[in-house]
């Protein structure tokens, strides 16, 4: 066996100092290891306390949401040859803008702040509403040409698929993504269901009157449909009228605050025996309460704090609700007239028909009022990016000289917010 040479002075000190690296680095490891199982024993027991595994978890934090930040006036976009816009509304699975013109018997169609086309459809088209997760969008033409005429038009993207049988005159349509029907309401106390071309049944409801108006309950699948000259509230299941009782007289528009369950409704034509203006029910308790802020009210629009807004036509305000109670009414403008709600970012737009104007609210409150294009009349919400878009009809009312008068729309356009 050879002899080992004894270590020389730098050697040694050498063989120090990498003893005494070794020997921190080992207390390092051994702090951090006991930190890391005090931090895993303290996770574990918070975890078993709610139910979750005691593994180590991952943590992730997520960054406070940024509040989308309230719309301003873009530009407006005119629609060459359309006459007297009655509605809008957005396909928000394709993107498409739908406008029904009342006197030009067309829809114009739009996509990004940009008119595509004209596309004749029926006489007198009215309302809009698309199917769910769908390019697919149902309008309706109140007026029959004669009975023969097919008058709910369905369209696919910008392109008129057909023209649906209607029962009379069709008025309002809702899609139920609960049964995946869509309801059309007629002016002669029907209601007709479609699966998407196919026509499943007709609901009659008797004395029924003008149905101008529905709102679907997301909840429960509930169909709402009112009786404009009858005061009566129906309510629908599936293809079943279950429940009739009053609500008051000229409903013209309904809407149901899907997170609370409260069904806000507006009267446009109130009676000396009904003489409010707005009515709120429960969709569990179908106990109605009124209040008469203002003549009339063509429309009702609910935001995601279940504030619910009324345009009083007639007063040139805008009365608040939440729930059954009366929060107050405010002053915007001449003849507001309808409102739309935009649940991503809570704000709701009102329409200001003889200022050229719309109102924008939020939490209750009235943020601020902007200019539109002439005659502001229906207004819609993009729910997947805050956006607002505004229909503006620029009416007029010509006369001969024997008195015989009609409307005219001359540049009708549509105002974009965002």
């Amino acid at each position: 066996m050879s002899e080992q040479k004894p270590l020389t002075m730098r050697q040694q000190a050498a063989s120090g100092r990498m003893k005494l690296w070794v020997m921190g680095l080992a207390a390092v490891v051994g702090l951090l290891m006991m930190a890391l199982l005090t931090q895993q024993a303290a996770w574990g027991t918070q975890s078993a306390a709610v139910g979750t595994p005691s593994y180590l978890p991952i943590i992730r934090k997520d960054p406070t949401p940024t509040p989308i930040p309230a719309p301003q006036f873009v530009t407006n976009i005119s629609l060459p040859g359309a006459q007297c816009p009655n509605d809008i509304g957005i396909n928000e699975f394709s993107g498409y803008i739908y406008v029904p013109n009342t006197q030009s018997d067309d829809v114009s169609i739009l996509q990004n702040d940009t008119f595509i086309h004209n596309i004749p459809t029926g006489r007198r088209p009215t309302y809009v509403d698309s199917v769910t997760n769908s390019s697919v969008t149902y309008i309706t033409n109140q007026t029959d040409i004669n009975e023969s005429t097919d008058q709910v038009s369905y369209f696919d993207g910008p392109n008129l698929v057909a023209n649906l049988p209607d029962y009379f005159e069709p008025i309002d349509v809702k899609y139920n993504p609960v049964n995946g029907y869509t309801y059309v309401s007629d002016l002669d106390s029907v209601v007709r269901v479609y699966n998407g071309q196919s026509i499943v049944t007709d609901i009659h409801i008797p004395d029924g009157g003008w149905l101008l108006t529905m709102d679907v309950d997301l909840a429960t699948g509930y169909v709402y449909v009112a009786g404009w000259d009858k005061g009566m509230m129906h309510v629908i299941d599936g293809t079943t009228v279950i429940n009739s009782f009053p609500v008051g007289w000229g409903t013209y528009h309904i809407e149901i605050d899907q997170d609370t369950g409260y069904i806000y409704v507006a009267h446009s034509e109130p009676n000396a025996d009904h003489p409010e203006n707005i009515s709120i029910f429960h969709r569990n308790d179908y106990t109605i309460t009124s209040y008469k802020t203002a003549g009339r009210s063509y429309w009702v629009a609910v935001d995601n704090s279940g504030y619910a807004y009324y345009p009083n036509y007639d007063t040139n305000t805008v009365t608040i609700v939440k729930g059954r109670d009366l929060i107050g009414s405010v002053v915007v403008g001449n003849k507001p007239r309808r409102a739309a709600s935009n649940n991503l970012s809570g704000y709701v737009m009102v329409t200001i028909e003889g200022d050229d104007s719309v109102a924008l609210f939020k939490d209750g409150q009235l943020i601020n009022v902007m200019p539109a294009g002439k005659t502001p009349w229906a207004v819609t919400a993009d729910n997947t990016d805050g956006s607002f878009y505004v229909a503006n009809r620029n009416y007029l009312v010509v006369c001969n000289n024997v008195n015989q008068c009609h409307e005219e729309c001359p540049t009708p356009s549509v105002s974009v917010y965002r």
